[in-house]
Protein backbone atom coordinates (compact mmCIF):
# COMPACT_ATOMS: atom_id res chain seq x y z
CA UNK A 1 0.00 0.00 0.00
CA UNK A 2 1.29 3.45 -0.95
CA UNK A 3 -0.19 6.23 1.19
CA UNK A 4 0.35 9.97 0.74
CA UNK A 5 -0.24 12.81 3.19
CA UNK A 6 -1.02 15.96 1.24
CA UNK A 7 -1.29 19.52 2.51
CA UNK A 8 0.59 22.83 2.97
CA UNK A 9 3.70 23.28 5.14
CA UNK A 10 2.71 23.26 8.80
CA UNK A 11 -0.53 21.32 8.37
CA UNK A 12 0.78 18.48 10.54
CA UNK A 13 1.86 15.99 7.89
CA UNK A 14 5.07 15.08 9.69
CA UNK A 15 3.42 14.54 13.06
CA UNK A 16 0.58 12.49 11.62
CA UNK A 17 2.96 10.54 9.39
CA UNK A 18 4.92 9.35 12.42
CA UNK A 19 1.71 8.15 14.05
CA UNK A 20 0.30 6.54 10.90
CA UNK A 21 3.58 4.85 9.93
CA UNK A 22 3.61 3.19 13.34
CA UNK A 23 -0.06 2.27 13.10
CA UNK A 24 0.26 0.67 9.67
CA UNK A 25 3.86 -0.53 10.20
CA UNK A 26 5.32 1.01 7.06
CA UNK A 27 8.30 3.37 6.58
CA UNK A 28 7.67 7.12 6.87
CA UNK A 29 9.31 8.73 3.84
CA UNK A 30 9.57 12.53 4.13
CA UNK A 31 11.35 14.41 1.36
CA UNK A 32 12.14 17.26 3.75
CA UNK A 33 14.02 14.86 6.03
CA UNK A 34 15.85 13.37 3.07
CA UNK A 35 16.92 16.85 1.89
CA UNK A 36 18.09 17.96 5.34
CA UNK A 37 20.03 14.73 5.87
CA UNK A 38 21.85 15.30 2.59
CA UNK A 39 22.46 18.94 3.52
CA UNK A 40 23.93 18.00 6.89
CA UNK A 41 26.17 15.35 5.33
CA UNK A 42 27.24 17.67 2.52
CA UNK A 43 26.36 15.22 -0.25
CA UNK A 44 26.18 16.38 -3.88
CA UNK A 45 22.38 16.06 -3.75
CA UNK A 46 22.27 18.09 -0.54
CA UNK A 47 24.41 20.87 -1.95
CA UNK A 48 22.24 20.97 -5.05
CA UNK A 49 19.08 21.33 -2.91
CA UNK A 50 20.48 23.88 -0.42
CA UNK A 51 19.91 27.07 -2.37
CA UNK A 52 16.31 26.21 -3.19
CA UNK A 53 15.36 25.24 0.38
CA UNK A 54 16.82 28.35 2.01
CA UNK A 55 14.78 30.56 -0.33
CA UNK A 56 11.57 28.65 0.37
CA UNK A 57 11.52 27.26 -3.17
CA UNK A 58 10.81 23.72 -4.28
CA UNK A 59 13.74 21.46 -5.04
CA UNK A 60 13.66 20.64 -8.81
CA UNK A 61 11.52 17.63 -9.77
CA UNK A 62 14.33 15.60 -11.30
CA UNK A 63 16.43 15.88 -8.14
CA UNK A 64 13.48 15.14 -5.86
CA UNK A 65 12.34 12.08 -7.81
CA UNK A 66 15.91 10.76 -7.88
CA UNK A 67 16.05 10.94 -4.08
CA UNK A 68 12.61 9.34 -3.68
CA UNK A 69 13.33 6.54 -6.16
CA UNK A 70 16.50 5.67 -4.28
CA UNK A 71 14.68 5.65 -0.94
CA UNK A 72 11.71 3.49 -1.94
CA UNK A 73 14.02 0.94 -3.57
CA UNK A 74 15.22 0.03 -0.06
CA UNK A 75 14.12 -3.31 1.38
CA UNK A 76 12.10 -1.77 4.21
CA UNK A 77 9.72 -0.24 1.65
CA UNK A 78 8.82 -3.56 0.04
CA UNK A 79 5.61 -3.92 2.05
CA UNK A 80 4.39 -0.35 1.64
CA UNK A 81 5.33 3.27 2.26
CA UNK A 82 3.85 6.45 3.73
CA UNK A 83 4.86 9.60 1.86
CA UNK A 84 5.03 12.92 3.70
CA UNK A 85 5.57 15.96 1.47
CA UNK A 86 5.64 14.09 -1.81
CA UNK A 87 4.54 14.65 -4.54
CA UNK A 88 4.70 18.45 -4.56
CA UNK A 89 4.44 19.22 -8.27
CA UNK A 90 2.52 18.01 -11.30
CA UNK A 91 5.65 16.35 -12.70
CA UNK A 92 6.25 14.51 -9.41
CA UNK A 93 2.60 13.42 -9.28
CA UNK A 94 2.74 11.98 -12.79
CA UNK A 95 6.04 10.25 -11.93
CA UNK A 96 4.50 8.68 -8.83
CA UNK A 97 1.38 7.55 -10.69
CA UNK A 98 3.63 5.75 -13.14
CA UNK A 99 5.84 4.31 -10.40
CA UNK A 100 2.83 3.01 -8.44
CA UNK A 101 1.15 1.10 -11.27
CA UNK A 102 -0.17 -2.21 -10.03
CA UNK A 103 -0.03 -1.10 -6.38
CA UNK A 104 -2.87 0.09 -4.13
CA UNK A 105 -2.57 3.77 -3.18
CA UNK A 106 -4.51 6.43 -1.29
CA UNK A 107 -4.22 10.13 -0.43
CA UNK A 108 -5.11 12.03 2.76
CA UNK A 109 -5.43 15.81 2.27
CA UNK A 110 -5.04 17.76 5.55
CA UNK A 111 -6.63 21.24 5.45
CA UNK A 112 -5.59 24.16 7.75
CA UNK A 113 -6.18 27.98 7.39
CA UNK A 114 -3.16 30.02 6.20
CA UNK A 115 -2.68 32.21 9.31
CA UNK A 116 -2.74 29.14 11.53
CA UNK A 117 -0.04 27.60 9.36
CA UNK A 118 2.22 30.68 9.63
CA UNK A 119 1.91 30.74 13.44
CA UNK A 120 2.70 27.04 13.63
CA UNK A 121 5.81 27.13 11.46
CA UNK A 122 7.39 30.45 12.48
CA UNK A 123 7.22 29.41 16.13
CA UNK A 124 8.88 26.06 15.55
CA UNK A 125 12.32 25.36 17.05
CA UNK A 126 14.46 22.27 16.37
CA UNK A 127 17.43 20.67 18.10
CA UNK A 128 20.22 20.80 15.54
CA UNK A 129 21.78 17.68 17.03
CA UNK A 130 18.89 15.20 17.42
CA UNK A 131 16.03 16.96 15.52
CA UNK A 132 13.70 17.07 18.57
CA UNK A 133 10.99 19.69 17.90
CA UNK A 134 9.63 22.45 20.15
CA UNK A 135 7.37 25.50 19.68
CA UNK A 136 7.67 29.01 21.12
CA UNK A 137 3.95 29.04 22.03
CA UNK A 138 2.79 25.46 22.46
CA UNK A 139 5.95 23.76 23.75
CA UNK A 140 8.60 26.40 24.68
CA UNK A 141 12.13 25.11 24.10
CA UNK A 142 14.20 24.55 27.25
CA UNK A 143 17.79 25.73 27.67
CA UNK A 144 18.91 22.16 27.06
CA UNK A 145 17.17 19.77 24.66
CA UNK A 146 15.01 17.34 26.62
CA UNK A 147 15.85 14.54 24.18
CA UNK A 148 19.65 14.76 24.03
CA UNK A 149 20.61 17.31 26.71
CA UNK A 150 22.53 19.71 24.47
CA UNK A 151 22.13 23.47 24.02
CA UNK A 152 21.51 23.23 20.30
CA UNK A 153 17.91 24.38 19.81
CA UNK A 154 17.55 26.72 16.82
CA UNK A 155 15.09 28.10 14.29
CA UNK A 156 15.73 26.51 10.92
CA UNK A 157 16.30 29.02 8.08
CA UNK A 158 13.25 27.70 6.21
CA UNK A 159 11.05 28.29 9.30
CA UNK A 160 11.60 32.07 9.41
CA UNK A 161 8.34 33.95 8.75
CA UNK A 162 9.48 35.63 5.52
CA UNK A 163 10.53 32.22 4.16
CA UNK A 164 7.35 30.58 5.45
CA UNK A 165 5.21 33.05 3.48
CA UNK A 166 7.29 32.35 0.39
CA UNK A 167 6.85 28.61 0.95
CA UNK A 168 3.07 28.97 1.23
CA UNK A 169 2.92 31.09 -1.92
CA UNK A 170 4.95 28.44 -3.72
CA UNK A 171 2.63 25.76 -2.38
CA UNK A 172 -0.50 27.57 -3.58
CA UNK A 173 0.96 28.18 -7.03
CA UNK A 174 2.79 24.92 -7.69
CA UNK A 175 1.53 22.25 -5.32
CA UNK A 176 -2.22 22.78 -4.79
CA UNK A 177 -3.02 21.69 -8.38
CA UNK A 178 -1.27 18.37 -7.67
CA UNK A 179 -4.26 17.19 -5.64
CA UNK A 180 -6.43 17.21 -8.76
CA UNK A 181 -3.95 14.98 -10.59
CA UNK A 182 -3.75 12.58 -7.65
CA UNK A 183 -7.54 12.52 -7.43
CA UNK A 184 -7.70 11.29 -11.01
CA UNK A 185 -5.68 8.20 -10.08
CA UNK A 186 -6.21 7.53 -6.37
CA UNK A 187 -8.95 7.88 -3.74
CA UNK A 188 -8.54 11.18 -1.81
CA UNK A 189 -9.75 11.70 1.77
CA UNK A 190 -10.05 15.31 3.02
CA UNK A 191 -9.44 15.81 6.76
CA UNK A 192 -9.69 18.92 8.99
CA UNK A 193 -6.18 19.53 10.38
CA UNK A 194 -7.14 22.00 13.14
CA UNK A 195 -7.20 20.57 16.64
CA UNK A 196 -5.17 18.37 18.94
CA UNK A 197 -2.75 15.92 17.33
CA UNK A 198 -4.77 12.98 18.63
CA UNK A 199 -8.03 14.39 17.26
CA UNK A 200 -6.60 14.85 13.78
CA UNK A 201 -5.05 11.38 13.88
CA UNK A 202 -8.41 9.83 14.72
CA UNK A 203 -10.08 11.78 11.89
CA UNK A 204 -7.54 10.32 9.46
CA UNK A 205 -8.05 6.76 10.68
CA UNK A 206 -11.82 7.19 10.44
CA UNK A 207 -11.50 8.56 6.89
CA UNK A 208 -9.41 5.55 5.92
CA UNK A 209 -11.75 3.15 7.68
CA UNK A 210 -8.86 1.88 9.81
Amino acid sequence: MISMLFGPPGCGKGTQATFLAGHFRVPHVATGDIFRKNLKEGTPLGLAAKGFMEKGQLVPDELTCEMVADRIAALDCAGGVLFDGFPRSLAQAHWLIGASKGKAAQVVSIEVPTEVLIARIAGRRVCSKCSATYHETYDPPPALCRACGTASIVQRPDDQEVVVRARLETYTRDTSPVLGVLRSAFPVYVVDGVGAVEQVGQRILQALGA
